[in-house]
């Protein structure tokens, strides 16, 4: 979560109003904010934390699919510790046109994958790394 804010504080510097989407277990749905101010992103953390969130990415891509899909954004963030071959192709589907970057949160700079970075290439997803370690300076490097 940690993340997500910077990188939605980050994206808000520059002027990018985004989405910050989740998958709230008591509801069944995909619940989302626009956030175009700072205010949102109060907004988003105090919605997060009174959740019962879903961790599961597939099912998360899945069902913001399913609940969006008349939606066609430019850009898709996907951040998260965990993903697969699975994920990647759900994040896809459908999204031919859509600049696609998965954001990986990881602890240690050497820990990706050779076969994962492939999973990714195959599916035209760009990786970029957010390091936990040193949150603030990768934050900065990513490329909106």
């Amino acid at each position: 979560i940690d993340t997500v804010i910077a990188m939605s504080l980050k994206l808000q510097e520059c002027g990018y109003y985004h989405y910050i989407a989740w998958y709230d277990i008591e509801s069944e749905t995909v619940k989302r904010i626009r956030v175009t101010e700072n205010t949102h992103i109060t907004e988003v953390v105090t919605q997060i934390y009174s959740s019962r969130i879903y961790s599961n990415g597939m099912k998360v891509i899945s069902a913001y699919n399913a609940q969006y899909y008349e939606e066609m954004e430019s850009h898709v963030y996907y951040i998260s510790t965990i993903f697969n071959e699975e994920n990647a192709e759900n994040l896809k589907q459908g999204r031919e046109n859509t600049f696609l970057n998965y954001i990986s949160v990881i602890t240690d700079e050497n820990n990706i994958d050779e076969d994962f970075e492939k999973i990714l290439e195959a599916n035209d997803i760009n990786l970029q790394i957010v390091s936990c370690n040193n949150l603030n300076n990768t934050i900065e490097s990513l490329s909106f």
